[in-house]
């Protein structure tokens, strides 16, 4: 049976990114819009820590005289974790825990070089739409941050149970190279660039700032895998991809255990 269109008129990379995890995932989240009623501490952790950072650079770009300190961001950080969703806990993990983890991070974030950057913010949370290739939507994407200089950055910021190199930076660019093909047309001619800022989960986390240089190559190539991810949604190719890791914390196992390939 070929699926029913989504409602939405777009595409986000991490719509993608479920297809190629778990059709039958995407076809339950993303067309039959089941709504997800757990998720993982680690997923609802890197939001809240990514709501505190995004407070942080909002109040920088304002040109605060007092930017906001570990308490101010803790709190940021707790408000982030409300939820009416069942949070999955690792086996080693607690609310307590990761709290502690938290207040370590943002502590070790405000005194390095991260927290005062030198080129000028323009874009915070800043999202961006257009067509990649005709006949498939557009994408929407939303940007961490969004800095200019003499060149444009791309920043995405992320957390990390370990440090990041430069392989891992490229094997991650799919995404910030589908941005900068369409924050291009804001900044004709402009070189852009692709950065990683990376804040580790451990006990003395570690801030890094990891660039990854363009590559025309995997940019089509990403244009090519988007190209067919869209022409199996189109065709109703949903199945499911059992994965030991990905099954234990799906939300959607009743569902897909219930599936008969209708």
């Amino acid at each position: 049976m070929i699926a029913k269109a989504s409602v939405r008129d777009y595409l986000s990379f991490s719509a993608i990114r479920t297809y190629q995890g778990c059709p039958l995932r995407y076809k339950f989240k993303y067309i039959d819009g089941i709504p997800e009623d757990r998720v993982s501490s680690t997923l609802i952790f890197g939001c809240a820590i990514h709501a505190a950072l995004e407070h942080y650079f909002h109040q920088f770009m304002a040109g605060e005289p007092q930017l906001p300190n570990v308490p101010e961001l803790m709190d940021v950080y707790q408000q982030n974790w409300s939820t009416e969703k069942t949070i999955l806990f690792g086996s080693k993990e607690s609310r307590a825990s990761m709290d502690q983890l938290a207040e370590k991070m943002l502590r070790n974030f405000l005194a390095s070089d991260l927290s005062t950057p030198t080129e000028r913010i323009v874009g915070i949370e800043e999202d961006i739409r257009g067509e990649l290739l005709p006949g498939i939507p557009d994408i929407l994407g939303r940007i961490d941050l969004l800095l200019e200089s003499t060149d444009v950055v791309i920043r995405d910021l992320k957390t990390s149970r370990t440090s990041w190199d430069e392989d891992q930076a490229s094997e991650s660019a799919e995404q910030l190279l589908l941005y900068a093909e369409l924050v291009k047309e804001m900044f004709p001619g402009r070189t852009i660039r692709l950065q990683f800022a990376v804040i580790t989960k451990h006990v003395d986390p570690r801030i890094q700032l990891v660039e990854t240089p363009w590559d025309q190559h995997r940019l089509q190539r990403t244009k090519q895998i988007v190209k067919s991810v869209w022409q199996s949604i189109q065709g109703g190719n949903f199945y499911p991809n059992p994965s030991p890791i990905g099954c234990s914390s799906c939300c959607y196992r009743p569902q897909c255990m219930a599936w008969n390939g209708t």
